[in-house]
């Protein structure tokens, strides 16, 4: 995500990189509901639901956690690869489950997308 990037970096979106934060993650809360609600999701596997669902939940617990990072960094003098934050710290284990659980999906995903036409995906691209 390049609100991450430019975090790390101290860069010119430093003060407007909490609130694109906070977007993702209203948003990734937007597709957790409709995911939930999605009609005939019991085409998809159980494993691959479960997947998505979780890689989406921890998206949103590191978004939140990255928000603060940004504002930490913003309130005060930033320090360029401030990894001592503690909300850079605190989203590192969501962040990472949230990538295991994209490359998991997409791994389920993409053999049937192939199959029948659809989208593949990326992890990042979710």
């Amino acid at each position: 995500m390049s609100a991450v990037s430019d975090i790390n970096n101290c860069g010119p979106s430093l003060s407007q990189d909490a609130q694109a934060l906070a977007s993702a993650a209203t948003s990734r809360q937007h597709l957790l509901s409709r995911l939930a609600n999605l009609p005939d999701r019991s085409v998809l596997s159980a494993p691959m639901l479960q997947a998505l669902t979780s890689a989406w939940q921890a998206s949103v617990q590191a978004d939140q956690d990255y928000v603060q990072w940004a504002r930490d960094e913003a309130s005060r003098a930033c320090t360029p690869n401030d990894h001592s934050d503690s909300g850079y710290r605190k989203a590192l284990g969501p962040d990472g489950q949230a990538t295991a659980g994209k490359k998991e999906f997409v791994r389920l995903w993409n053999p049937l997308a192939d199959q029948y036409g659809l989208t593949g995906y990326k992890w990042n691209q979710l």
